[in-house]
């Protein structure tokens, strides 16, 4: 005779037993449910954990490449703003023709900034708003110093030209003032911390660009 036909016939001894198996096919179940749920929480619990892991590791790359690359272009714009560059560029302004420009080295693409946009929500703001300042001005300066190569900067006058010399200096300079904020906000802001000083002591040292002037 089945359970089920033990029920019907009122055995209460197989009635009783059936209901066992039926608890303890039912108890199976839940316990077969429950390990599914908490086996998939712990395998959730770690992707986050790894996704956790992964962003900050991307954030802390990226910081890496906006101090190497805030180091370089504020070393670079020491260079094309040099009070000894601009004046040999016066000087041959003055002397040259009158449709003269000087030569301006194509810069190659940098990915720092597009990397900066992806991680700037998560920054401390005073972090964010010295990047923001930084990358700003420093893409004006580059913007302004490449159209002295341009045909525009051609068919100016020349004392239009150092005049836009000086502007440039201005901008340059500038540049200049956001990196030291920039610098001194990495230094304090705590997502930055860790590799601030790692960063900024495998730097090379500063070297005059004139060395025989």
């Amino acid at each position: 005779m089945s359970w089920l036909q033990s029920l019907f016939a009122g055995d209460t001894r197989s009635i009783t037993g059936a209901l066992l198996v039926l608890a303890i096919t039912s108890l199976v179940g839940v316990l077969g449910w429950l390990s599914k749920i908490v086996l998939q929480t712990v395998a959730d619990w770690r992707q986050r954990r790894r996704d956790s892991d992964d962003r900050q590791e991307h954030l802390e790359e990226v910081l890496v490449d906006i101090l190497i690359h805030a180091d370089f272009d504020d070393r670079s714009v020491a260079g094309i703003i040099d009070t000894r560059r601009i004046t040999a560029l016066k000087d041959q302004i003055a002397s040259g023709p009158s449709d003269y420009r000087p030569f301006v080295p194509p810069e190659a693409p940098d990915p720092t900034f597009a990397d900066y946009r992806g991680v700037r929500r998560r920054l401390e703001i005073e972090l964010m708003v010295a990047c923001d300042r930084f990358f700003d001005n420093s893409q004006l300066f580059h913007g302004y110093y490449a159209h002295l190569a341009s045909d525009e900067f051609a068919a100016l006058s020349s004392e239009r030209k150092k005049q836009a010399l000086d502007t440039l200096v201005a901008l340059g300079e500038k540049v200049q003032a956001d990196y030291q904020r920039l610098s001194q906000a990495m230094e304090t802001a705590p997502e930055a911390q860790p590799i601030y000083s790692k960063v900024m002591g495998a730097l090379p040292p500063r070297q005059d660009i004139w060395p025989n002037a």
